[in-house]
């Protein structure tokens, strides 16, 4: 009897997979935008650049508005208080280190270079956090962490946020690199999707 169940659980979930049917990958990754009070409350004045305050309470405050985009490649000019989730999948393919083509994990060297906060997850896991005002001319701007990684789609969600744009060179960029094979670019659009779920996903 509990050979029958068994067999009929396992026809079961074979059935729901069958129904489910193979997830669609689309290119780019879902945007998710927050704006978030200028000044954060008056915590973060004009002309200051590091404010005294946990930016947790300030950010992810108020949704706007959700896009797909390409990749991780902005210069945020003069533009200030909002914090973007993207979400979606990362795709390593099999040799991208240089070598031949196997099935070999893979190591990825990651680099999120921000101003002013960011945060990293890959496959649920944090791998960058560094959830702090920090200006784009520092090295702090450069986060960076080595992951590996299975050839195949994997989740990525990186978190970001922007407070004071200050007048004078201050670009405010949030761009997304990996190093592969002794060579960083980039993540190129051709590696980076999204599910329809991640629409709804904030």
């Amino acid at each position: 009897m509990r050979a029958l169940w068994a067999v009929v659980l396992v026809a079961g979930l074979a059935s729901a997979a069958l129904a489910e049917g193979p997830r669609e990958y689309k290119q780019g990754l879902v945007a998710h935008y927050y704006q978030d009070p200028q000044f954060w409350g008056g915590n973060w004045p004009d002309g200051v650049s590091v404010p005294r305050v946990n930016p947790a309470d300030w950010t992810f405050t108020t949704y706007a508005y959700s896009r797909v985009e390409p990749l991780i490649n902005h210069l945020f000019i003069r533009n200030g208080w909002f914090s973007i989730r993207w979400v979606g999948y990362i795709n390593v393919e099999p040799g991208a280190s240089g070598e031949r083509k196997t099935s070999d994990p893979v190591n990825v060297g990651l680099e999120l270079w921000a101003d002013d906060g960011a945060r990293l997850f890959i496959d649920g896991q944090k791998v960058m956090d560094d959830w702090r005002a920090c200006w784009e001319q520092t090295p702090q701007s450069h986060r960076k962490a080595t992951v590996t990684l299975t050839p195949g789609y994997h989740r990525i969600v990186v978190e970001y946020f922007q407070g004071q744009s200050l007048e004078r060179a201050d670009h405010d960029p949030a761009k997304l690199y990996w190093t592969l094979g002794g060579r960083k670019q980039t993540v190129p659009a051709s590696h980076l999707f999204h599910t329809d779920e991640d629409l709804e996903t904030r």
